[in-house]
């Protein structure tokens, strides 16, 4: 196993572009819905992201008693 981690390592680094092209394209062919829709965007974003810190910490806190 020691022996396959900087192979794939490697292998992720190589292609790590490749894996940023959708998402590049995406932005730019969806762009008239994003600066329609920024602010529900940027409201989701923000609460699912504390939603997921909230959760981490319960589980977190419940698993260590």
């Amino acid at each position: 196993l020691h022996d396959a981690l900087p192979i794939s390592a490697k292998f992720l680094l190589a292609t790590m572009a490749l894996f940023f092209v959708p998402f590049g394209v995406g932005l730019m062919e969806s762009y008239t819905v994003l600066a329609e829709h920024w602010l529900a965007i940027t409201v989701a974003a923000v609460v699912s992201t504390l939603a997921v810190i909230a959760v981490t910490a319960f589980v977190y806190i419940k698993l260590r008693k």
